[in-house]
């Protein structure tokens, strides 16, 4: 969508940020990044700021502790010239499933006064088909949870699955067994794991990499 979008708005920036409410009452976020020119970290941070300042005057509710996963999807040439100067005109419209606010479409551009009527209306439409695919697809993916919830359940073997963020995705009464003979001691739904029983799960990852089986 928003690849599209640049071929009937002229803009120099558009994001998508899109908000997953998790079991313990927290919220993580994706924010995706479509990216015409190339900027620097400090001009993206900005950006960053910007939206999320925007976007919580349109969900007050939004916790300040959110985590937000950044994707970048570039356009443009190794070759080609950096965005220069500062956004000067940007605009933020809400996604909304269910009647709740999930997210948002953002567009910026560094030129001022760069959207009139006609884009801001464009700009809605698309947020409405944005809107609907987006509550699809969060359907689709209760649907497969569910599914998998059910098969982890039922199986002998203990599994437990973290995100990216060390919380509990996923698990079986085998695998949190498995976790408390391994020396874990706190599990709850909003806890942060970065190691188990002392080893980090960074070197985890690395050994699983190696031996697969």
């Amino acid at each position: 969508i928003q690849s599209s979008l640049s071929e009937i708005v002229d803009f120099d920036l558009s994001a998508s940020l899109v908000i997953e409410d998790l079991s313990s009452g927290a919220a993580e976020s994706v924010l995706t990044y479509y990216l015409q020119y190339p900027v620097t970290p400090v001009f993206l941070e900005a950006t960053k700021d910007n939206l999320l300042d925007l976007f919580r005057k349109m969900a007050p509710a939004l916790p300040e502790n959110m985590r937000t996963l950044e994707l970048h999807d570039k356009t443009y040439s190794a070759d080609q010239a950096p965005l220069a100067g500062e956004l000067a005109s940007f605009f933020n419209v809400p996604l909304v499933v269910d009647g709740s606010i999930k997210g948002c479409l953002y567009v910026a551009s560094c030129q001022p006064d760069a959207f009139d009527e006609n884009h801001i209306r464009i700009l809605y439409a698309v947020a409405k088909q944005a809107s609907i695919a987006l509550q699809r697809s969060q359907e689709f993916l209760l649907q497969e949870r569910a599914h998998l919830e059910a098969v982890v359940e039922g199986m002998a073997e203990g599994v437990v699955l973290l995100n990216q963020q060390g919380l509990i995705h996923l698990s079986n009464p085998a695998g949190m067994k498995a976790f408390f003979q391994m020396g874990t001691r706190k599990i709850s739904p909003d806890a942060h794991f970065t190691a188990i029983a002392n080893t980090p799960l960074e070197d985890i990852q690395t050994q699983i990499q190696k031996n697969p089986e």
